[in-house]
């Protein structure tokens, strides 16, 4: 489970031996021989306005397109398919994790589906041709616009039926923003919200408020710790003793015959 975590682990995070998601921003998306090779990190630095790491000229918005425009289209679309691969990957172990253990206890691989839907993203407008809501009606970006001003199609359907959907739902909406808007702070709501569907009401408490467990005890007059299991045990056990305490005691001997 912690090897699985580990592939999602945010940038710049402490005791991140793999670094997945620094090295997939390295990856190059385009490989131009004239304008040069540039990966995520480069259109992130470039969008943002962080200066380039170093001595090195940081590229512009021009070049970075111009770079992908002389980029062979095969290889684009090759790498296009591979993330979408990777995607529904991230997604197949996301889901299994989630039915296995809870959503709870499953690790949160968000960042790095938001990571390889972000890489595709800025693949999309130089494939016109595939077969993707992302690359339809692409706009190519210009100087001073983000090139990943591409719209995109709804794509949700159906209607909610289960706590899974639900979770399900939240972890999309969280995908959304960590590729469109990374600095809002909305996926880290969406992300508790969608670990206290799977609690009951006491966990819930525990979890948001543990200082008012002992008001909430107060007023249903029970433990947080006693489990259902545990009161029909202490039922059953108070029924007997009391129907042994008022039966003849050759009633509860079964070793002699009566």
């Amino acid at each position: 489970m912690n090897i699985i975590a580990s592939m999602a682990t945010p940038i710049g995070t402490f005791g991140d031996p793999f670094r997945i998601l620094e090295r997939l921003r390295a990856a190059p998306l385009c490989n131009s021989v004239q304008m040069g090779r540039y990966g995520l990190a480069d259109i992130l630095r470039v969008e943002t306005g962080v200066p380039a790491e170093g001595d090195k000229s940081a590229p512009t918005l021009p070049q970075i397109d111009a770079a992908f425009r002389d980029s062979n289209q095969e290889e684009l679309r090759e790498l296009y398919r591979t993330l979408s691969d990777c995607i529904a990957l991230v997604t197949g172990i996301d889901e299994l994790l989630t039915r296995t253990v809870g959503a709870s206890r499953a690790p949160d691989l968000t960042p790095l589906s938001a990571e390889l839907a972000s890489m595709q993203k800025r693949i999309a407008p130089y494939l016109p041709a595939i077969s993707a809501p992302a690359a339809k009606d692409a706009a190519v970006p210009v100087s001073g616009t983000s090139l990943a001003a591409a719209p995109t199609a709804p794509s949700l359907m159906g209607e909610i039926q289960s706590r899974e959907d639900v979770v399900k739902l939240l972890h999309k909406i969280c995908e959304y923003y960590m590729q469109a808007e990374p600095s809002s702070p909305v996926p880290l709501v969406l992300k508790r919200a969608a670990r206290l569907a799977e609690m009951d009401f006491m966990q819930i408490i525990k979890d948001m408020s543990p200082d008012a467990i002992g008001q909430i005890q107060k007023i249903t007059g029970e433990s947080a710790e006693v489990t259902a299991r545990s009161k029909k045990a202490i039922i059953a056990l108070t029924i007997f003793q009391d129907s042994a305490s008022h039966s003849p005691s050759w009633a509860l001997r079964r070793d002699k015959p009566v």
